[in-house]
């Protein structure tokens, strides 16, 4: 009896050391949650306006696997939103170094950069982030905001004109559209603009400015 359980007490720590053996050499996850869970929690935090606590699921991330560019991005994001922009600025350098392929990490940053009033920089990563994502339509609307503001409109209108072939629904760039319209005169585009955001507004209200009165996001910059 007693040489039975001694063979199965050997058995058991062979076991346990063979498991230890292969977590040396290819690594184990701990258990609880994962990075991609925590993440998840994180956006679902900010989603609620809970900027301060998704920061903390997103540090939760980071800490369980600091190679993922998202969640150093997702952080950003949120570090922009808290008007934290040097912590945000440092958190897409990383998301960027980690995968210089990450489209949405450059024009989030880009956004930052226009915020910050630096609008060469913003131009840059609004332009590597169509670059590598041509069909995207939301950096070229972003784009022509800083081409609009440097008067040069025939270049937004090109992007905004893009922006809308890639996206038809695209509230925003038609409001932006609408804009550049009646800077340059074109009083009936620019209506006829306008009235298509309004229709697409009330069919898909956005999520970003959904307490924001449509009269506010329909006016024009001076």
């Amino acid at each position: 009896m007693y040489a039975r359980n001694g063979w199965k007490l050997n058995q058991v720590k062979n076991v346990i050391a063979f498991i230890i053996s292969l977590c040396v050499l290819y690594g184990c996850q701990t258990l609880g949650p994962s990075g991609a869970e925590f993440n998840k929690r994180g956006i679902e935090a900010g989603k609620s306006g809970l900027h301060d606590q998704a920061i903390k699921w997103f540090n939760k991330a980071i800490a369980q696997n600091s190679n993922q560019s998202n969640y150093f991005m997702n952080r950003a994001i949120t570090y922009h939103a808290l008007k934290q922009p040097q912590h945000a600025l440092d958190d897409y350098g990383a998301a960027i170094n980690i995968d210089p392929t990450n489209v949405k990490a450059y024009a989030n940053r880009g956004n930052l950069y226009d915020d910050l009033g630096e609008l060469d920089r913003a131009m840059d990563d609004y332009n590597e982030a169509i670059r590598l994502s041509p069909r995207d339509p939301f950096p070229y609307r972003n784009r022509s905001l800083i081409y609009a503001r440097k008067k040069e409109y025939q270049r937004a209108l090109n992007d905004l004109n893009r922006a809308i072939e890639l996206n038809s629904n695209y509230t925003a760039a038609y409001i932006s559209r609408s804009c550049v319209h009646k800077a340059l005169g074109r009083l009936d585009d620019a209506d006829i603009d306008r009235q298509k955001a309004i229709e697409l507004f009330s069919k898909y209200p956005p999520v970003f400015f959904k307490n924001v009165p449509l009269e506010q996001l329909l006016s024009c910059p001076e």
